[in-house]
């Protein structure tokens, strides 16, 4: 899932964080935009076929850039999930569950609704 995210020129690396809590002081103190929050099981998960909750982070105080990254986000998320699922399947004779197997969850915080109107200022 990183790799995808890497892949891509919309979104940089800017550093691993080693918790949830250090993740929301980078995205409060303006280092990152957003945070992608990937289980330590991920990877035997999706072996297994088994969905996997990503959770992907959106500092909304910005509403254009949010909007942006939550539709990049949901499109790398299912394309993953595509291409694990086709892998599943090429291995699977018969049966299995057909669950998606990476259930990306977005969440945009300080500006939910991303509406723009909040952060205009008139002269």
């Amino acid at each position: 899932m990183l790799d995808a995210f890497r892949a891509t020129d919309y979104f940089t690396l800017v550093r691993e964080a080693s918790s949830e809590k250090e993740l929301a002081s980078l995205i409060d103190g303006g280092q990152a935009k957003t945070g992608l929050i990937i289980p330590p099981d991920y990877a035997n998960k999706v072996t297994r076929g088994q969905t996997v909750p990503v959770a992907f982070i959106i500092d909304g105080s910005d509403p254009a850039v949010a909007g942006g990254a939550l539709s990049a986000a949901t499109l790398l998320g299912q394309t993953q999930s595509v291409k694990l699922r086709v892998q599943q399947l090429s291995r699977q004779a018969s049966g299995g569950s057909l669950a998606s197997p990476v259930d990306v969850r977005s969440q945009v915080w300080y500006n939910p609704d991303m509406v723009s109107a909040y952060f205009m200022i008139l002269a």
